[in-house]
């Protein structure tokens, strides 16, 4: 199964093809290489197995690979009744000792194939001894999350539609993610201009939260390919303490 990745900055769509035939770096004392393809289809195999249990279908996988082949990412995503979003799996790993292999849940919009994921990125740690061991545990960890995940995703979004803005909340919000590093520079700009532009796709016609959040993620499609889950997991508890703490209150009552 093969589909095509949102190409971040520097990296390149794969196939599994494509990443079988990266050569690994040799093992040492120290040093224990995880597979880009064992992890690649493990999380294919055991998502499909679990996710099965509860209603939800593989929908489509992808991958990018950089620097060379030496860094890593992945998108398993998920689809039930839902139209409009479904769940993903991001996981990552690289061959250069730049990053642990890890993963992350949370949703994919389907209209524009955005991703928000959400909670922590799950950490396999360094890569050492009894990583393969460990690679199964750790899937099934995160797709025994995935239920759960699933659930405050959908709230998540509601509360945010429901989260209307005026052009001065929207903006003030893009300065505050500007000043917590969510952003650098250009995206501002770029932010701004997705919020102030016509929106490219229907669903974000409201002048909302969830709409301001996917100018977000649609910024994010230009970032370096190991910054990917990083980024977008701080983003979404951004927008989280947004509809969650009283600035949401302030947001709702000045519009």
């Amino acid at each position: 199964m093969s589909s095509t990745l949102m190409l971040h900055c520097g990296g390149e769509s794969a196939t599994l093809e494509d990443i079988a035939a990266v050569p690994a770096p040799s093992e040492t004392d120290s040093y224990k290489p995880l597979l880009h393809y064992d992890l690649a289809l493990n999380t294919m195999r055991i998502g499909e197995e679990m996710m099965g249990l509860r209603d939800f279908k593989v929908e489509k996988a992808a991958f990018g690979l950089s620097n060379e082949g030496r860094r890593m990412f992945g998108l398993v995503s998920f689809k039930n009744g839902d139209t409009g979003m479904g769940l993903a799996v991001g996981f990552r790993n690289s061959y250069d000792k730049s990053m642990s292999a890890g993963f992350a849940i949370g949703g994919r919009v389907f209209v524009c194939d955005n991703l928000a994921l959400a909670g922590e990125l799950v950490v396999m740690r360094r890569h050492t001894g009894g990583i393969i061991e460990e690679l199964k545990d750790k899937l099934v960890l995160i797709f025994h999350r995935a239920h759960q995940t699933w659930d405050s995703l959908v709230n998540d979004r509601q509360r945010m539609q429901e989260c209307e803005l005026s052009n001065d909340r929207a903006y003030e919000i893009i300065g505050l993610a500007y000043g917590r590093k969510l952003i650098g520079p250009r995206q501002f700009i770029r932010v701004g201009w997705e919020w102030r532009r016509a929106p490219r796709y229907e669903e974000f016609k409201g002048r909302n939260l969830w709409s301001l959040y996917n100018g977000f993620t649609e910024v994010y499609k230009g970032l370096p390919i190991h910054e990917v889950m990083d980024r977008h997991i701080k983003l979404h508890k951004f927008a989280g303490e947004l509809i969650g703490s009283g600035v949401s209150k302030e947001i709702a009552s000045a519009n």
